[in-house]
């Protein structure tokens, strides 16, 4: 499993540094005043930048991400296969409350 763990975080970190805020703002609660999804989630057809769940941009679910330092997000995306392992050993399928377990960020 730790081997599995570190090949997954290093293929992470060699995706384009877009990819890699995609893949945090999807574990990232919108900040729109009001809003109240707790995950930025990609639309089924065309690549789109707002969320199909709030319909806002994905700024809204990076702003807290972004402010952080370089070593912060790398060990963000670093938690994020620790959870989606820890939760696929366990449940054995992805879901989304595998999502809500870290949308405190």
């Amino acid at each position: 499993m730790k081997q599995n763990g570190n090949s997954s975080k290093a293929a992470l970190r060699n995706l384009p540094h877009a990819k890699q805020l995609e893949r945090l703002a999807s574990y990232s609660t919108c900040g729109f005043e009001g809003c109240t999804c707790q995950a930025w989630k990609s639309g089924s057809s065309a690549p789109s930048k707002d969320c199909s769940s709030c319909n806002h941009a994905i700024q809204y679910h990076l702003d807290k991400i972004m402010s952080m330092a370089t070593s912060q997000r790398e060990k963000m995306l670093d938690m994020t296969v620790d959870i989606e392992l820890l939760y696929s050993s366990i449940i054995g399928r992805p879901s989304l409350c595998k999502r809500m377990c870290i949308s405190c960020w």
